[in-house]
């Protein structure tokens, strides 16, 4: 669904950490509205694992439209 409504839509992973039961990621999101309005994003996103289960995350997004 996602693609369809935001064909451009690209996910890049910049890094990421695993240590012990905590996983963090930083990524850039590109693509484009539907409208055709470009967007930007950066996103640190945190998650925690215990016994192969997410049982918490955070995340801080950051959006840019020029």
């Amino acid at each position: 669904m996602l693609l369809k409504d935001y064909p451009e839509f690209h996910r890049t992973i910049e890094d990421i950490i695993a240590e012990v039961d905590k996983v963090w990621w930083l990524e850039k999101v590109t693509g484009s509205t539907p409208s055709g309005r470009k967007i930007n994003a950066t996103t640190l996103t945190t998650i925690r694992i215990i016994n192969g289960k997410l049982v918490e995350g955070w995340g801080v997004h950051t959006l840019k439209t020029p």
